[in-house]
């Protein structure tokens, strides 16, 4: 979904505010702020990161009714075995 204005005041001049960063005991990441209106200060959307480790890789996802949805995943590892193979096949 694209948003062509704010729903408030129908002006397109967003900025972000109340950028929060928590770490929790398992050192996941999350990242969260909200993106909002510069002219009314209307809060359009919330966005999220996600940050940990699984299996020896770095996931991601960020969710955000603005800006998208996503997941990705690296390994950590000097090599990725995940890349190598893929590449063999390509031969």
């Amino acid at each position: 979904m694209n948003l062509a204005k704010c729903f408030n005041c129908l002006k397109m001049d967003l900025g972000v505010n109340g950028l929060e960063k928590i770490v929790d005991e398992e050192d996941n990441e999350n990242i969260e702020y909200d993106h909002v209106c510069i002219q009314c200060n209307h809060v359009v959307s919330k966005h999220q990161y996600e940050f940990f480790l699984e299996d020896g890789r770095q996931e991601y996802r960020m969710n955000c009714l603005l800006c998208g949805f996503a997941e990705d995943s690296i390994s950590v590892a000097p090599f990725d075995p995940r890349k190598a193979s893929a590449s063999n096949n390509l031969i």
